[in-house]
């Protein structure tokens, strides 16, 4: 066993070589961090030379210009196709490859596409403990479990690899897919099962296949955010005093309804009427709801130490992250809280609530619009299809639920923006308020 700890920590050749990934230092602190009574690992850097003799250069200036290129080429694909490096007991087992370099490879019998690869590795029952434990490692140690067919558009895929194939246009997905599956339960032992995945929507192409034109969709989400930013930044030009908003005559008001500078203001505005304790913690379980979010998706990031990720998070204080469950049932505290007493102080129950659904509903179609029109064109990579154009194509499918606030009946892998889930929780228990009221 100690001896796999020690081939891991040695560097050896992978991806991104001709990107100038030449460095390949290993695992210095798993090395020395190798406790067996008949084996003291020591750490040596290696300093390496790599020199092209003259004559290999005019051989290759008399060489057929045609050869030269297409094997320029080929090398180029297998560089760009992800394979295993050091690291893979410390949770290194993500080998995206390298996108850009795939994507922009020229050539007039060669056409790329690069494709991620889902790769579920599992250890049979029978299994000896070491085989568990060096699966369980190359698994992250397991902090979430995931299956290969998840969307991974919110929760992250943890224990599912992500494995990035630079190949010719001609190989199809199920065909890749075949052949990673018979080449792992080849070489690995019968105690190991591999089982991958690779959609068609996963994989991208150069060139025409791959067409960069924007929908018209986006072009009208665009326009609608650049209006409602002018609208805003008029209305604070034309915002130049402190009057109260129902002090001005009906032109004036409309004039500033936009304004950034007023609506910051209200933004931190406590009312005479309202239970003072209950903005700071709202305040505190805003801020804490935010970083638990944040948290989610940067398990999505291919670390080459994700086991000390997972031992981070299942550390103490890492509970503070892990309970954003916690945070959400605060929010749906106070609104209960609030519903309760404004129900007994005031009769307008039914006019708080439309007010409240009038702030909600536009916020919330602008995040489902940009989700689903502007976002998925703003960048590209390995990982951006799987993630971010996922969740773009549950957005264009389902905005409905969204704006009718009912995305929270069904589960996560059908849910558009699932970090929106507790307002449509929010909007249907206040809306319990209303029979009650009208009775």
């Amino acid at each position: 066993m100690r001896g796999i700890f020690l081939l891991d920590s040695t560097g050896r050749i992978s991806s991104h070589l001709l990107s100038g990934n030449s460095h390949q230092l290993g695992d210095y602190d798993q090395c020395l961090h190798i406790r067996h009574s008949h084996i003291r690992p020591q750490y040596c850097l290696g300093l390496v030379d790599v020199n092209a003799e003259p004559s290999a250069s005019t051989d290759v200036k008399k060489s057929n210009h045609y050869i030269t290129e297409i094997d320029t080429a080929y090398v180029s694909v297998l560089d760009s196709t992800g394979r295993i490096s050091s690291h893979l007991l410390s949770g290194n087992s993500h080998q995206l490859g390298d996108y850009d370099q795939c994507l922009h490879i020229r050539h007039s019998h060669i056409r790329p596409q690069y494709c991620l690869g889902l790769v579920d590795v599992n250890a049979e029952p029978s299994a000896s403990t070491d085989v568990k434990l060096v699966v369980e490692r190359v698994r992250g140690n397991n902090f979430i479990q995931s299956h290969r067919s998840n969307p991974g558009h919110f929760i992250p895929t943890y224990t599912t690899l992500k494995w990035g194939l630079c190949v010719p246009e001609s190989c199809s997905p199920s065909s890749l897919s075949q052949a990673l599956d018979v080449h792992f339960n080849v070489t690995l032992p019968s105690s190991v099962t591999v089982q991958t995945r690779i959609d068609p929507k996963y994989c991208k192409h150069e060139g025409p296949l791959q067409s960069t034109a924007w929908p018209l969709s986006t072009y009208l989400a665009i326009l609608l955010f650049a209006t409602l930013l002018v609208i805003s930044l008029l209305s604070t030009y034309f915002d130049q005093n402190d009057v109260p908003l129902n002090k001005l005559s009906k032109s004036e008001g409309l004039q500033v309804l936009c304004s950034l500078k007023r609506n910051w203001a209200q933004f931190f505005l406590i009312k005479k009427e309202d239970i003072g304790c209950i903005h700071g913690l709202r305040t505190v379980a805003t801020f804490m709801l935010f970083f638990a979010h944040n948290t989610i998706p940067l398990n999505n990031i291919p670390f080459i130490n994700r086991t000390e990720l997972t031992e981070i998070m299942f550390a103490p204080f890492g509970s503070l992250f892990r309970s954003s469950i916690v945070y959400t049932d605060t929010f749906l505290l106070l609104s209960g809280l609030l519903s309760s007493y404004y129900l007994q102080t005031t009769s307008s129950i039914p006019a708080r609530f439309g007010n409240r659904l009038l702030r909600m509903i536009p916020a919330h179609l602008a995040v489902v619009i940009f989700t689903a029109n502007v976002l998925p064109y703003l960048n590209s990579g390995p990982l951006w299809s799987y993630i971010v154009e996922n969740n773009a194509r549950l957005c264009v499918q389902g905005w409905w639920k969204n704006l009718l606030f009912i995305h929270n009946f069904f589960p996560f892998e059908q849910m558009c923006a699932p970090h929106t889930h507790h307002l449509a929780l929010d909007v249907l228990l206040r809306s319990d308020d209303l029979p009650s009221h009208t009775t």
